[in-house]
């Protein structure tokens, strides 16, 4: 009996000290780098890090074996996160915070950890709801932000996936756009565990997407042959939709596998809706990113074959690798196809050609004359297609365009036009176009103005052809109740002098005439037109008073 109880209290005294070894508190000495373990892993892991820098922190932990000097340890404390490096290992202090080791853990390898991947993506916001607005009743997520994050994982999230991201308790969800085997040391990073297990379903009946491919091979040899081969541009086309939220990229071949049967594709062109009675895959049976194939370039011009317009024949990116023709545009008026007449029928001779013997009437007031242009074909007679431009009509009170002065009536916008190749203009001029009070009866012209802004290169010859001046009259539909008909001076280069205005205005300050002049005797002979009364004469730089 004494036997038995020796060998029991043995056996307590052995188990007693077990434990007290089992339970030893050490003191520690480490430096804290950090909250998060993106925030620990930049500080830390920066070319910039200095120890110095960081603040010193002194606790306790009770374990069976000493944290390891040197190591980067997670400490949780009831989900409060700090990271620290231990830098001494020594005797217990009691005036310090004591830990169980079961909150610490190592993290090896802590800058150069091979499981943290960069991946993109678009936050759809922060529940449900705002997911599904987003991402299913909407198009928002296209003009979204694309963001960047690290997560330590051993495979990435698939792209197209909605993950939810758990951070203080507050959720985020996720669309990943793209992820790499590298990690971005200037975003932040997650582990995977604070995402969800698994992609969520937020709105699948709107992720088919309607694609167009060509069957390039089984084989990246096979593909590289046949997109550089002269038959590419004649393979056959096939539809399928695929299920995701991005769009495979147009132009690039993507690799797909069905069971283990090997395609390569390139892609035509795809939709955001899908098609009807064709087949639907997943994402995943494709390659998350385009495969790299050797660009095809027979005529080495430094443009793809299938973005080239001209695979056989060099030319320049900026004409979609065609040569660019030699010569120019130019824009004319053909007068044979072109057609244009006056409907004021009761003041003959009226206009029906655009240089026809005699007055052009044009009728304002009430009047019911116009100018016509039935058909004002405008071609290029030049043996390169032009560009889209304007042909502007112009009133003015000689026949030389002045933009500044003279005032603008219509500008018509005409397409591109290949060589030899007319485009019809069908508009009309009124009197309505140009009344104006202070405007005397009288010459004036209508001058048509083709490429505008001469955004069209038509050589040398080519622009001094651009305008088409007819002469018209104008008058009003009670001619006893205006004034004279002014002085015409067709040619003002005669006049060697720089136009102005002169504004008459009646003694109650009512503006009776604006007439653009160019010189001192236009301006007696305008004053000397008016009927008796007290004016008052506003010309160049002075001012003046007139009773007649």
């Amino acid at each position: 009996m004494k036997t038995k109880k020796l060998l029991t209290l043995i056996l307590f005294i052995i188990l007693n000290n077990f434990l007290l070894v089992a339970n030893v508190s050490r003191g520690y000495t480490t430096i804290k780098i950090g909250n998060t373990f993106n925030n620990s892993l930049i500080n830390y892991c920066s070319d910039n890090y200095t120890s110095t820098n960081y603040p010193v922190v002194s606790f306790n932990v009770k374990s069976v074996n000493p944290l390891e000097k040197g190591s980067i340890y997670e400490l949780n404390d009831y989900g409060n996160l700090e990271y620290f490096i231990i830098t001494e290992v020594k005797a217990y202090n009691s005036e310090r915070d004591s830990f169980s080791e079961s909150k610490f853990t190592l993290l090896p390898n802590f800058c150069s950890n091979p499981y943290s991947k960069k991946h993109t993506y678009k936050n759809l916001g922060n529940t449900y709801d705002k997911a599904f607005t987003n991402l299913c009743r909407t198009d928002n997520y296209k003009s979204l932000p694309i963001l960047t994050t690290n997560i330590i994982i051993s495979e990435p999230l698939p792209d197209d996936g909605v993950f939810i991201r758990t951070e203080n308790n507050v959720n985020e969800y996720l669309l990943i756009i793209e992820s790499f085997n590298t990690q971005h040391y200037d975003r932040d990073t997650y582990k995977r565990s604070d995402f969800s297990n698994e992609s969520i379903s937020i709105c699948p009946n709107r992720l088919d997407k309607q694609h167009v491919v060509k069957y390039l091979g089984h084989s990246t040899a096979e593909a590289q042959k046949t997109l550089c081969s002269d038959d590419f541009r004649y393979l056959p086309t096939f539809r399928f939709n695929i299920n995701t939220y991005t769009k495979l990229e147009k132009g690039t071949v993507y690799r797909r596998d069905l069971d283990g049967k090997i395609d390569f594709l390139y892609i035509i062109s795809s939709s955001e809706s899908p098609e009807i009675d064709r087949d639907t895959y997943p994402r995943s049976f494709f390659s998350q990113n385009p495969v790299q194939l050797s660009i095809c370039d027979k005529d080495n011009d430094g443009v793809a074959d299938d973005k080239d317009n001209c695979p056989s024949i060099s030319g320049p990116i900026e004409n979609n690798g065609c040569p660019i023709p030699v010569g120019n545009p130019n824009l004319v008026v053909d007068y044979v196809k072109s057609i244009v007449f006056s409907q004021c029928l009761t003041c003959p001779p009226f206009l029906d050609a655009f240089f026809s013997s005699g007055k052009k009437h044009l009728i304002s007031n009430g009047g019911v004359g116009n100018i016509n242009f039935s058909k004002l074909e405008i071609r290029n007679i030049g043996n390169v297609r032009s560009e889209s431009t304007n042909v502007n009509f112009y009133f003015s009170e000689d026949n030389t365009l002045e933009k500044e002065y003279d005032r603008l009536l219509q500008e018509i916008t005409i397409p591109e036009r290949e060589p030899n190749i007319s485009y019809g203009i069908d508009t009309k001029i009124n009197g309505w176009d140009i009344n104006e009070n202070s405007l005397f009866n009288g010459d004036y012209f209508i001058i048509v103005d083709i490429d505008v802004d001469n955004k069209i290169d038509e050589g040398t010859a080519g622009e001094n052809d651009n305008t088409l001046v007819i002469p018209i009259t104008y008058t009003t539909a009670n001619i006893s109740s205006r004034l004279p008909t002014r002085p015409v001076y067709a040619n003002k280069e005669d006049l060697n002098t720089i136009p102005y205005f002169i504004n008459i205005y009646d003694a109650a300050g009512v503006l009776k005439v604006r007439e653009k002049i160019y010189s001192n005797k236009e301006e007696k002979i305008i004053i000397n037109s008016l009927p008796p009364g007290f004016y008052i004469i506003k010309s160049k730089e002075q001012m003046y008073k007139i009773k007649k």
